[in-house]
């Protein structure tokens, strides 16, 4: 998210970047004090790509809504390892990858708020109801559908995975460092 910031800097917009803190945790003190009256939009990674640490996205978005500013959440880290509705999260926007999920690499998904005010940012065609230029890739869009079924399928047998890879992995970290000691 870093490089969009910068272009939209680059262009002359006011962004006001929250580093985290040591352990990678958001303050959401900080986050209610930078957003301004002339706020567009809160944009915050749903988890951090690195340790995928989870940030509060309900509360987040609470603030947000509070601020009366729009909320858009990468969600690229948790697709498909958490559930996501979007019923219960009171955002405007949410972007996956779908290379994330298994799919084709290249797609991706934009979900969007029908409450929410969007333009495109590339005029074209009529797609997705006058919201994106081009041709769809209908062969890629399938394949994150099914992907994303999939995933959604096998949600709680994949978290039991991923959990039980982590907590070995951290285990042999912790042995190894202990025999150095």
């Amino acid at each position: 998210m870093r490089k969009p910031t910068q272009e939209l800097a680059r262009h002359g917009y006011e962004v006001t970047v929250i580093d985290v803190d040591k352990s990678g945790r958001l303050s959401l003190r900080a986050l209610a004090d930078a957003i301004r009256p002339d706020t567009a939009l809160v944009s915050v990674m749903w988890a951090n790509n690195g340790d995928r640490r989870d940030f509060p996205i309900e509360e987040i978005a609470e603030i947000a809504r509070d601020k009366g500013v729009p909320l858009h959440t990468d969600a690229v880290q948790v697709a498909g390892k958490i559930p996501i509705n979007l019923r219960e999260v009171s955002l405007q926007f949410l972007s996956i990858s779908g290379h994330k999920l298994h799919a084709p690499k290249g797609v991706g998904a934009l979900y969007v708020n029908r409450r929410s005010r969007f333009h495109p940012l590339m005029l074209g065609g009529s797609h997705e109801n006058n919201r994106r230029a081009g041709t769809e890739n209908a062969a890629s869009i399938v394949g994150l559908g099914k992907a994303a079924e999939i995933a959604l399928a096998k949600l709680s047998e994949e978290q039991t995975r991923v959990r039980t890879l982590r907590d070995r992995f951290e285990k042999a970290l912790i042995e190894k460092f202990q025999a150095r000691a």
